[in-house]
């Protein structure tokens, strides 16, 4: 194994072995309540099984095909123990998952990517996302009223005029690169 591959499985297992001992330091880190209802941060035993679920296996298929007993997978799941870096490979293996996203599996987040994955052009075009973001974001139903729309035309047009020209990208390629573009210096200015 190379040396930067070496040093990945000591980091991921170190990682592994931090959130465990976090976990168990600080549960109040990982869990908390809003108004009686629980809400908790995934957890790597919550990854572990919903991917498991996801992948429609029991625990006693898990621990049999990784050669480890059902309460292995039992204590994996809740916490109470971690896989070390060879069985986290296996799962995600089993799981037809990279590792990456085994440790950071989100079943909400992965049925949203699937959804809008399934949802047709025909579709799309039907719904009106500004009203339905506007639920989320209300300024997007304000902001019309508000911001003189025609002062930035003329700067995003070019923009989009530029991406095209220089990547040969197509209208809505265009647009979705630079709304890309935009997302990323506003998440990291």
């Amino acid at each position: 194994m190379c040396i930067q591959a070496k040093r990945l499985v000591v980091s991921i297992h170190l990682m592994l072995s931090f959130i465990a001992k976090m976990q168990l330091v600080c549960p109040s880190y990982f869990r908390y309540n809003v108004s009686q209802k629980e809400a908790s941060i995934m957890t790597l035993g919550k990854s572990l099984y919903e991917a498991r679920k996801k992948s429609g296996l029991s625990q006693e298929q898990v621990a049999e095909q990784l050669g480890i007993s059902r309460q292995t997978v039992s204590k994996w799941e809740l916490d109470e123990s971690l896989p070390d870096i060879r069985q986290a490979k296996l799962l995600a293996t089993l799981y037809h998952m990279r590792l990456d996203d085994l440790i950071a599996f989100d079943l909400e987040v992965t049925e949203i990517e699937e959804a809008i994955a399934k949802v047709s052009e025909e579709t799309q075009k039907k719904v009106d996302w500004t009203k339905v973001w506007s639920q989320k974001y209300p300024i997007l139903a304000t902001y019309p009223n508000e911001v003189k729309i025609e002062d930035y035309r003329p700067t995003l047009k070019a923009l989009l005029q530029k991406l095209k020209k220089d990547y040969g990208y197509q209208d809505e390629d265009a647009f979705l690169v630079l709304k890309d573009i935009l997302a990323q210096i506003w998440t990291h200015p």
